[in-house]
């Protein structure tokens, strides 16, 4: 405890929250109403979740031009239209 001065630990227990804070000066208990529905919950967490996959990817994703669009772009000597899918 002497590297920790302050310690939050949160459990849930069906639809409450068990909030425990420590300090050296003592130890306080306290139960809520979950804050969110865990439905809320899954969801906020997969999308967490996605992000990080996302943020440590080395692959770049490519977005579609919408129909009829005519932009291009040079890469390598090469016309690529943003429409051409290329494999």
């Amino acid at each position: 405890m002497s590297s920790n001065p302050f310690r939050l630990d949160i459990t849930e227990i069906g639809e409450q929250w068990v909030v425990i804070r420590t300090t050296p000066h003592g130890k306080a208990v306290s139960q809520i109403p979950a804050p969110f529905r865990r439905e809320i919950l899954r969801g906020m967490l997969a999308g967490i979740e996605k992000a990080l996959i996302r943020s440590h990817s080395p692959v770049s994703t490519r977005h579609a031009a919408p129909a009829g669009s005519s932009s291009c772009h040079s890469h390598a000597g090469e016309t690529i239209w943003a429409n051409e899918v290329r494999r």
